[in-house]
This record gives C-alpha cells, sequence and structure tokens, in this order.
C-alpha cells in the first residue's frame, strides 16, 4: 500500500548529516532538548538499526550523530 509513497532514495541525507554535526556543534541552549529529540527520532526512523548494520559511510556518519546527540539529552 505505502511502496511508492514513502522510499529512502528521496531522503537528503546530506541535510540529516548537517543538521545533526549543527546541533551537535551549537553551544548549549541554542537548540531545545524537543528539538534535538525530533531530529535524533527522525534519524532513527530513517537509519533503524545499529551503526554496525549500516553499509554506506555517509548513513553511518549520521547515526553516530543521532546517537551522540541522543547521550547528550541525557545528561
Amino acid at each position: 500500500m505505502y511502496g511508492d509513497m514513502f522510499s529512502l532514495k528521496n531522503v537528503n541525507f546530506q541535510a540529516y548529516k548537517e543538521a545533526c554535526v549543527k546541533m551537535q556543534s551549537a553551544k548549549a541552549g541554542t537548540y531545545t532538548n524537543d528539538e534535538i529529540q525530533s531530529l535524533v527520532n527522525k534519524i532513527n526512523y530513517l537509519l533503524p538499526g545499529t551503526v554496525a548494520e549500516i553499509q554506506e559511510p555517509l548513513k553511518k556518519e549520521i547515526k553516530n550523530c543521532a546517537n551522540e546527540l541522543s547521550k547528550s539529552l541525557s545528561h
């Protein structure tokens, strides 16, 4: 039913990487926890599983970045 509606081919992973790196390197308080969590949730939806399961280098970088952002939220 949803086969053609959603495709990872149409996802701009470079933009997700840039957004993640931007949030990761921003000063504390620049982004709310909700904004950070929203990005982490989107990345985890697009890239489920673990970093070790991902083959493409760009996607690995994004997943690693999301994991690091997630850790920063728990502190």
